[in-house]
């Protein structure tokens, strides 16, 4: 199984790159989701010439309305880390045994 994300140019070579390599790519339509991650930072306009400073909103309050609003689980990345997403995907995906 592979989880690509990031810039989308990037991706669509490597998975390029890959086929070219023999490898089979598919994917599963529609696409669980399986959780939501959650960025308290943005990026607050400071005055009129287009500079910008790091802004962040509080992020138990948002954590909180997240997980009220739906029924999946919420995480904040940059803090709980991305083995918290990894264990939540399920190991027999596509019918194989192993």
């Amino acid at each position: 199984m592979v989880l690509a994300g990031g810039k989308p140019l990037i991706v669509f070579e490597t998975l390029r790159n890959l086929s070219q390599k023999g490898a089979n790519m598919v994917y599963q339509s529609p696409l669980p989701i399986l959780s939501v991650t959650i960025n308290p930072f943005y990026p607050k306009q400071k005055g009129r010439r287009g500079l910008f400073e790091p802004a962040y909103v509080d992020e138990n309050l948002m954590m909180e309305k997240f997980k009220d609003a739906l029924s999946l689980p919420v995480f904040n990345i940059m803090k709980q880390g991305a083995e918290s997403l990894f264990d939540l995907i399920p190991l027999n995906r596509g019918g194989t045994n192993s």
